[in-house]
Formats: C-alpha cells, structure tokens, sequence
C-alpha cells in the first residue's frame, strides 16, 4: 500500500485557533436559528390572530403571507445561499397555529373528515360478502373488536351502504392482492362512501401462492382495538394534475420532518379528470407530531384526504 504524505506544516496554535472561531459560529448559528423561530411564532400569531381567527380567515392568511415571501436571489448569486420559507419553516408555523388555536378549531377535520357517532342499534355490526377469504378476515378483525356481530350480504355497495347509513358499525373490503396490487376498483368505493381503513389483514390462499389484503372500514377513523399496537400506519388520498408533480413531493417530505417516512405510493389516472392523478401514499404515523402535519395539509394541500389510520391484524 502507498502511504500517503500529510501535511504537518500547521500548526498546533493555528488549529487551536480555527476551532475556536468555528465554536464562534455555532454560537451564532444557534443565536440565529432561536431568533428565526421567534419570527416564526410571530408569523404564526399574525396569520392566526392569536388562535381567535376563522378557519377560512386563517386559510387566507397563510397562503397570502407565503405567497408574498419574496426569497433573497442576491444570496444565491453571492454566497450559494438559498433564503426563503422552507417546509420545515411551514410546518414550525402550522405547530405554532395549531397551539394557539388549542381546541378551539381543528384542520384536521378537512384532511381526517368528520367524526360522526356511530347508532347504538349498529355498534360492532360487520358487514361483509361471505366466502372463505372473507370469513377468515372476520375472524382476524373480530378477534380485536368488542362484541363483534357479523352481517352477510352478496353486494360490496350494499355493505359500504349499510356502514354509510349507520346500519353497521363496519365492513370489509378486499384492498389488495399479491398478485394484482391495488384493487383500485374497492378504493373507488371507500371514496364514494367516505368510508374509512381502521384495520387490515391478510388471508392467504390455499397452496400459499396467493395473498389478499383486507380493510376493515367504518365512518371515522376511531377504532376501539382491544390491543392496539403501535405500529400505526397512515394512508393519504391526494388529487393532482399532470402538472403539479412538485406538490406530492412536498407532502412526502413535510411527512418525513415529521417522522412519518413514506411506504409506499400508488397512483392511477382519473379516466373523467382530464389529466388528473389519484394518489394514495402510506405513511408511518408518528402520533406526537400528527396535528402538526395534519395542519400543514389542510392549509397547503386542500385536495389531500386520509383514508385510513390503521394498523395490520396479524393471525
């Protein structure tokens, strides 16, 4: 091996004296990066009125403020410096928002949708279209559930009905195949019927070369789970056309600030949209940092939905 030849021409005093200056400015760096936070709640309390604002006043003020946020060019020209609103930035002020706000208006009911009670007479009701595969799902969702009570049917629009007009209290539908993906004709349903993922499993089929995922699905996403892990995963609903691409992006990377690092992301056209993409991308939910994230899609992404929080029923 060569050895390589260092340079020891500095010294001892020179080196001693750089890292001094280098601690400098990291004390200034950090001086500057609590000012910069304080300008932010600032910027939080102003676009809020101090948490008493309307959720369309606050709407409108977020996006004209960061709209009219004019970056510093000349940085970039001189130093390669970028400024400007960073979504880690955007997601300080959607923190600060939602503290101020306390509980006094949630965004979250835009990107989670209402919560609705679920009727006395349908609590714990399963609808479902019976065969074997959907048999052995039950089994797995019931076996969380308090007081589970089955109901058959042989339509999928009849047990989405059934859970949309509060006859039961969920249903099951096949979301998945290890074969053919996404069953994007199912999603097409959970949309249509507002319907929510509060579960999943897996069947396996005879012979083992097969496998169906299942979602359990009610109205909202609260789900009283005898043993609920927290293994939670989120899923988005989010439309774009062709030519904003860019924002998915930043969904997927406020959620990594976030720590909900993705999973996965399926996408189909929209056959009536002219160019529109459905996209549904799974997350790692990270409870501790949800409303913050949640604000931050309600105020950047109007068009983005959660279709499910959940989490996998193992057998």
């Amino acid at each position: 091996m060569k050895r390589l030849d260092i340079d020891l021409s500095i010294s001892d005093n020179d080196i001693l004296t750089t890292l001094k200056n280098l601690h400098r400015t990291d004390e200034k760096q950090g001086r500057l990066f609590e000012s910069r936070k304080a300008l932010l709640r600032e910027l939080a309390f102003a676009i809020s009125k101090g948490g008493r604002a309307d959720a369309d006043t606050i709407q409108n003020n977020y996006l004209s403020a960061f709209s009219a946020y004019t970056p510093d060019k000349k940085l970039w020209e001189d130093v390669g410096f970028f400024s400007g609103i960073s979504i880690h930035d955007q997601l300080t002020v959607c923190r600060y928002i939602t503290e101020l706000l306390g509980n006094s208006l949630s965004f979250a009911e835009s990107v989670l949708g209402q919560a609705e009670p679920c009727p006395e007479r349908a609590k714990g009701r399963i609808s479902y279209v019976k065969n074997n595969y959907t048999d052995s799902a039950y089994l797995l969702f019931s076996s969380a559930l308090r007081s589970p009570r089955c109901s058959y049917s042989d339509s999928f629009e009849t047990i989405c009905e059934d859970v949309y007009n509060g006859e039961s209290e969920f249903c099951i539908l096949p979301i998945e195949t290890s074969t053919d993906g996404k069953l994007f004709s199912f999603y097409s349903l959970i949309d249509r019927y507002e319907l929510k993922i509060t579960a999943v499993c897996s069947v396996e089929h005879p012979g083992g070369g097969k496998i169906t995922d299942f979602a359990l699905l009610a109205r909202s996403l609260s789900l009283p789970l005898k043993n609920k892990k927290n293994d939670l995963m989120m899923e988005l609903r989010v439309y774009q056309s062709l030519d904003q691409s860019a924002g998915i992006y930043d969904i997927f990377k406020a959620a990594d600030a976030c720590r909900m690092p993705l999973v996965r992301v399926d996408s189909i056209a929209l056959p009536y949209g002219n160019g529109l993409l459905s996209h549904y991308a799974v997350f790692s939910l990270s409870p501790s940092r949800l409303d913050e994230l949640l604000t931050y899609l309600a105020l950047e992404f109007p068009q983005c939905y959660v279709t499910g929080i959940y989490t996998k029923i193992k057998g």
